[in-house]
């Protein structure tokens, strides 16, 4: 059992799937990759850790029938190091023979029947959106989900599929960013996307163009041409997140130019404790003003013109305040103060981008 590839593509289709393997090995065969290939020069690649199966697709120079699992960041690391455009794999005996135009390597390989197969059963098409867009869209929600695991269903993104959007809401209790994009949807559901499969589909989603979202109980299914990823969900109700969102008017607001507010946490964020970073920000006549000091360092301070309503003072964490404004692509941004034991709101004004609550620090 044979075949002939090319180097440059195996190591594509090989990098779609061997990062799957990698955080998990108390089963063996599970830092494996299953490798496929068919009389009609059809490759076909497998992995999973038992929480998301990816396979990936492409095509051989030569090939017969063929199934083998192999080790699968071995694999990789070592293909990656292969000069030669071409590479023969060889299965016999219980190894793996890799040959190139200078080079010959044997690798131990365990047998494609002990391999876990993707979830089986009737899937059904809610979206088909752009790769892209999906991967806006996680890019700018999932940094927010817990890595607290005593709160396992918030360290997860859920994903709101109704007619006209698509929305992800991402929180860890301390914080919340949700984005929307409107699409045209074939049905109405929703699901919880564990943050480690959030990951794995940020490495896959840039080299495709179009995926379809489909579901079955339990279990969520992206897809294109040449990939699918499963991703078993979590099965957990999620919290009414709409809840936490402030109901009476700001005691205080301001509109800043996005860019400008960036910039400004860099520099005085270079002061904060590195202990316990964060910032006082605090809403004047015409202007915010940010504030941060430790013991080790100093102090710093800056301030920014802005349209101004009102006059508030809140400390909010320097991290959960770069990750919202870095969600926001708009040339201006809105702050909006509730109080000291309410979330503040910090929204794009006249643009794209995430809508992102933050619980003020007592200090």
């Amino acid at each position: 059992m044979k075949l002939e590839l090319k180097r440059k593509e195996f190591l594509e289709v090989l990098g779609q799937v061997q990062h799957i393997t990698e955080r998990r090995a108390h089963q063996p065969i599970l830092s494996f990759v299953l490798i496929k290939a068919d009389e009609k020069n059809q490759l076909t690649l497998l992995a999973t850790d038992l929480e998301v199966f990816v396979k990936a697709k492409s095509k051989c120079e030569k090939s017969s029938n063929l199934e083998v699992a192999l080790p699968a960041r071995e694999l990789y690391d070592l293909v990656k190091e292969i000069d030669s455009e071409k590479i023969e794999l060889e299965v016999k005996n219980g190894t793996t023979e890799i040959r190139t135009k200078s080079g010959k390597y044997s690798i131990y390989s365990l047998p494609s029947s002990q391999f876990p197969y993707p979830p089986e059963g009737e899937f059904f098409t809610a979206a088909s959106i752009p790769s892209a867009t999906l991967y806006e869209l996680f890019e700018k929600t999932a940094f927010a989900a817990s890595s607290d695991e005593s709160r396992y269903v918030l360290t997860g993104v859920l994903a709101e599929i109704s007619k006209n959007e698509i929305r992800l809401v991402a929180s860890d209790g301390h914080r919340l960013a949700t984005y929307s994009v409107e699409n045209e949807n074939s049905m109405e559901t929703k699901f919880i996307i564990p943050k480690n499969a959030v990951s794995d589909l940020k490495k896959i989603l840039p080299s495709q163009k179009e995926v379809e979202i489909k579901q079955n109980e339990g279990v969520a299914l992206i897809s294109s041409p040449n990939i699918s990823i499963w991703i078993k969900t979590i099965s957990e109700e999620y919290p009414n997140w709409r809840a936490v969102f402030p109901k009476d008017e700001e005691l205080s607001r301001c509109i800043v130019k996005s860019q400008e507010l960036k910039k400004a946490l860099r520099r005085v964020g270079i002061f904060a404790s590195s202990k316990f970073p964060y910032v006082i920000l605090e809403i004047d006549k015409g202007k915010v003003i940010l504030r941060a000091e430790s013991d080790e360092l100093g102090a710093s301070e800056e301030e920014i013109d802005a349209d101004t309503f009102g006059e508030e003072k809140i400390a909010l964490s320097l991290k959960f305040l770069q990750d919202a404004v870095s969600s926001i692509d708009s040339p201006l941004l809105s702050i909006k103060i509730f109080g000291q034991t309410a979330p503040c709101l910090i929204q794009p004004v006249g643009g794209k981008g995430a809508e992102n609550l933050i619980m003020p620090i007592k200090l």
